[in-house]
């Protein structure tokens, strides 16, 4: 299971001037989206996610939530 360094994590959110109230939800986001990479294939790691798992990521979002302009 891909299991990132949320400490860095957050430091990337820092560095990147992210709103210290947007932290947790960002967090969220990503082990939300490591989740549902994980639930494809348990062999992923961080350097194999594409951008078309996120794309793909985004539209499930879409779909559960009936979200058309996501």
């Amino acid at each position: 299971m891909i299991t990132p360094d949320w400490t860095s994590f957050r430091e990337i959110l820092i560095k990147n001037k992210v709103p210290q109230n947007q932290h947790s939800f960002d967090t969220k986001w990503v082990q939300q989206f490591l989740s549902f990479i994980h639930g494809i294939d348990s062999s992923y790691t961080i350097s194999s996610v594409k951008a078309a798992n996120d794309n793909n990521y985004r539209k499930d979002i879409g779909r559960k939530f009936d979200l058309t302009a996501w």
